[in-house]
């Protein structure tokens, strides 16, 4: 290939690479940008023979630079800004940084076009003085590159075609998944809300966000959401999803959305919010956009949020206003009449919208909700003249807003269909499973199902395919109307027909097959228990505990406990005549305490779970105790205490535990496999009282009871390598490094059995490998240490049961390998691990929170390693976010004050080395206080 042919090659994608920047940025999509520090620091190195490093990746953007070379003394700031503020903020940043010591040279490069300053230069008398000669830019680079000799620059085309070739930027080459629904007529207006949505997510790519459309019932939030979906898909290759969050089931959606559009499937014993954690990490491996429609509180989404690091951008749909989290948000207002007036326009046609524009924009007042099925209702006469010309007319104020005037264009039959959907979640209402309904209860075939649905899909009534959605307007109205005779006596065994198909779905449930489908299946039921005590007595008091249980087992404990607390009503008036069955009270009491403390209402769950505890010891009405039942009550009472911190009065009901467990159940045998979680609890305790000695003793026990199994003799080796793992943390607290040892290996190897199921924990494992490592450590050998680190990196990074990996536990590894290294004196090697632990740290445990005190640590290390090479502007950079994360403390906010005394003496110490004396002498003696 001649030098033009490579000349015109560079040429195409510089120009490519110049319009797509340019074409992002007009739509405040700034993904690009996040990685154009890094392809043009390889770009650079090739065309001008520089050794340019990218400091953001120590700094993290706290610096003026991006790029550099310190032994040219070349600097660079990559920008798509070709503004002279931003050219002069650049230098102003990099003059206030001292840069001006270490860099001879700043240059300024546009990805783009510069354009032409006034001015010549930057920087007065005695002041690093920039010419802006030295503000590059596309054009300015290309002709650099097409006077190399034929060798380098084929080279750079080879280099342009790898990095810029098609299909990096061209989407359509995979289709990228999406449960948007599609647009089924045309969208007018909102643009400053579909802007402001761009700008603030565009300047967000390749790191998580959240923004919030709050406002009233029907403004058209939802719609937003979608149309700002389907604009920007070709942004999110991870795909663009829509999630029902107002029925606190989103763990269901999450796990339904990796099961049904993911493919992913569900290991045996993952809970459905370890499925949907999981899914939520899947996802985040590519941009993705996730709508959470709907959403009720703060409190209710905040653990789906995207945590630090994902590729996820989340946008919030919902009537609260209170949202404290620092995200972006807007209110979404009603429309303002040329908003409206465009919106009819576009449904209807100019000439129908015109002369009924008067009527449809007061019926509306403002809210999209009222003025589409308006509209629809309108179109319909006008398409269909011979329907009722009282159409129009009815449209007004009094007439209760449009569903009116809709609602009386239906037939009878269609009116039930859109009955009894508003009986569903309004968001999500399964085509099939409201076809089965009105086939069971009316005997409609699926023609007439077809038909009836045809109409009110036609109204705009009902949207969607296979899954069906009404606006909660719409389905409020539907519910509070007075129906005629005819409609009430139908919709009555509609009504039965669903409560008998929400007990088969519990029933199926807890049956274990097919969980997510099932799972997902009976949320599109209204689950509030007060709305079935009206069917009649189809929901007993049992079937109404057989859907708590079944709510409880999805995760939905809030929405399961009004069940229960119904049956424990039920069940201590008792039945005529009968004894008391205290047994099953008891069972009742405990699944509400159960309900509590999985929400973490620890407190109030105490005084359920004390009263089953009362009522169990009682009997059932033959007088006989189920010790086992007994024993779980016991437990969960000492696990409420323990959480709260309260490890001294948790110890004597984990005691009582262990007393019951031991005891024969009613069929003779011994749970050991609960008896050994109960010793292990106490020993728990003890070891955070820091009596590591009678912990031990227990660690002990509990390792040989979990031997002999449970009550059908599988063993659980995780279980048994745990309890063993505890001997050997008791020991090394102790000092006891070479037992300690011994029980760590020891722990490893059960763990490597796996379950009963012959599951392999591997987090499990790894941990246990880290530990050893760290007895190695203790007894001077690193090289033994350096090998069992590695080791647990391994183990740690396959997952636990789940496939969840603890980035804490995996950067404490890191963190490890690299002081290893440092007795090695590899220093350059163990910084990059010391870097590598502290990118892991900051993506916290399983439950993505991150300790921050660990983080502080690893930054401290990594802040010495720069202080011995004698760079101290970095070096204090990095003991300074030391400071910050150290007084944050660890997960459970305790700081560590000898460490964070330690970072301000080294900020200190910095400051000194670079003559500021003053600073440096203020962080020495806040170092020196004794209370920080």
């Amino acid at each position: 290939m001649n030098r033009v042919n490579l000349v015109n090659k560079v040429s195409e994608y510089l120009s490519r690479l110049r319009m797509d920047v340019q074409q992002r940025n007009l739509l405040n999509l700034q993904d690009i940008n996040i990685h154009a520090e890094t392809f043009f620091r390889l770009l650079l190195n090739l065309v001008l023979d520089l050794d340019l490093k990218n400091l953001n990746v120590v700094r993290r953007n706290a610096m003026a630079i991006d790029l550099g070379d310190e032994g040219k003394g070349i600097a660079i700031q990559v920008t798509s800004s070709s503004s002279f503020a931003k050219i002069k903020q650049t230098h102003s940043d990099f003059l206030a940084a001292g840069l001006d010591r270490k860099f001879s040279k700043l240059i300024v490069l546009i990805i783009g076009v510069r354009k032409n300053y006034k001015k010549t230069s930057l920087g007065g008398e005695n002041e690093f003085r920039m010419p802006l000669s030295d503000v590059w830019d596309i054009p300015y680079l290309l002709r650099h590159i097409q006077d190399l000799e034929i060798g380098k620059l084929k080279r750079c085309c080879d280099f342009l075609e790898h990095e810029l070739r098609v299909e990096r930027f061209d989407v359509n080459s995979t289709p990228i998944p999406s449960t948007v629904p599609t647009l089924e007529l045309g969208f007018a207006g909102r643009t400053r809300e579909l802007g402001k949505i761009g700008a603030y997510l565009g300047s967000r790519m390749s790191r998580e966000a959240v923004f919030v459309l709050h406002g009233a019932p029907g403004v058209g939030k939802s719609e937003i959401a979608f149309e700002f979906a389907r604009q920007s898909h070709k942004s999110y290759p991870g795909g663009t999803f829509v999630l029902n969050a107002g029925d606190q089931a989103l763990s269901i959606e999450l796990a339904r959305l990796g099961q049904v559009v993911l493919g992913l499937s569900r290991p045996d014993g993952m809970s459905m919010e370890d499925q949907a954690f999981r899914v939520l990490h899947t996802i985040s491996k590519l941009q993705t956009l996730v709508i959470y429609d709907n959403v009720r509180s703060e409190k209710a989404i905040k653990p789906w949020v995207p945590r630090f690091g994902m590729l996820c951008h989340v946008l919030i749909t919902t009537l609260s206003d209170q949202w404290e989290s620092g995200w972006e948000a807007i209110e979404v207002a009603p429309l303002d009449r040329r908003q409206a007036m465009a919106l009819v326009k576009e449904r209807i046609g100019p000439k129908v919208a015109y002369r009924q524009r008067r009527r449809l924009l007061d019926v509306a007042d403002g809210l999209p909700v009222q003025l589409v099925p308006a509209c629809a209702a309108v179109l319909y006469q006008h398409l269909h003249p011979l329907s009722g010309a009282a159409v129009v007319a009815s449209l007004t104020k009094q007439a209760r807003g449009s569903f009116d005037a809709v609602y009386q264009l239906l037939s009878s039959s269609a009116r039930l269909l859109i009955h009894a959907a508003a009986h569903m979640t309004p968001a999500r209402i399964p085509r099939k499973e409201l076809q089965l309904q009105l086939r069971k209860a009316l005997g409609w075939s699926a023609v007439e199902f077809e038909r009836h649905l045809h109409a009110c899909l036609e109204l705009q009534i009902v949207r969607g395919t296979n899954e069906l959605r009404i606006h909660q307007l719409m389905s409020t109205f539907l519910t509070e109307m007075e129906l005629t005779d005819e409609i009430a006596d139908a919709l009555k065994k509609i009504r039965k027909v669903q409560a008998t198909r929400l007990i088969t779905l519990a029933r199926e449930l807890l049956g274990g097959n097919d969980w997510t489908r099932l799972a997902a299946l009976i949320t599109t039921y209204r689950l509030d228990q007060q709305r079935w005590l009206s069917v009649g007595d189809i929901v007993t008091v049992r079937k109404g505990e057989t859907v708590g249980s079944a709510l409880r087992s999805i995760g939905l404990f809030e929405t399961a406990q009004p069940w229960f607390e119904r049956a424990v009503v039920a069940k201590q008036l008792g039945e005529p005549s009968r004894r008391i069955d205290f047994a099953g009270l008891g069972a009742s009491l405990h699944e509400v305490g159960m309900c509590l403390l999985e929400r973490g209402e620890f407190g109030a769950a105490q005084a359920w779970l004390e009263r089953a505890i009362v009522a169990k010891e009682q009997g059932d009405t033959n007088g006989k105790i189920d010790n086992k039942s007994l024993s779980d009550s016991l437990h969960e009472m000492g696990y409420c205490l323990s959480e709260l911190g309260q490890f001294t009065q948790a110890i004597p009901w984990f005691e009582r535990a262990v007393a019951v467990s031991k005891k024969a159940n009613l069929d003779g045998k011994v749970d050991y496999a609960s008896l050994g979680q109960s010793l292990h609890q106490v020993g728990f305790c003890l070891a955070q009282l820091r009596e590591f000695k009678d912990a031990l003793k227990w660690h002990k026990r509990a390792a040989g009871a979990c031997r002999r199994g449970d009550l059908t003799g599988a063993i659980d080796h995780t279980a048994v390598g745990k309890a063993e793992h505890q001997v050997g943390f008791c020991l090394l607290n102790l000092g006891e490094f070479r037992q300690a040892l011994r029980w760590f290996e020891r722990a490893a190897a059960e763990g490597k059995i796996g379950d009963s199921r012959r599951r392999i924990d591997h987090t499990s494992v790894g941990i246990a490998l880290y530990m050893a490592g760290r007895c190695w450590e203790k007894l001077d050998r690193p090289e033994d240490a350096l090998r069992l680190f590695k080791g647990a990196i391994a183990d740690v990074e396959q997952g636990d049961l789940h496939g969840r990996i603890d980035h804490e536990l995996l950067g404490r590894c890191l963190h490890h390998v690299g002081l290893c290294l440092i007795r090695r004196e590899a220093t350059s090697d163990a910084h990059s691990w010391i870097e590598k632990a502290i990118n892991s740290k900051l993506k916290g445990n399983v439950h993505n929170k991150p300790d921050q005190s660990s983080v502080g640590a690893s930054l401290h290390e990594s802040g010495l390693y720069f202080f011995k090479n004698g760079d101290f502007v970095l070096a204090e950079s990095q003991f300074r976010r030391a400071v910050k994360a150290r007084a944050i403390g660890d997960i459970y906010g305790r700081d560590d004050n000898v460490g964070l005394r330690d970072s301000r003496k080294m900020v200190g110490k910095c400051l000194l080395k670079q003559g500021k004396v003053e600073e440096a002498q203020d962080w020495l003696r806040r170092a020196e206080r004794k209370r920080f």
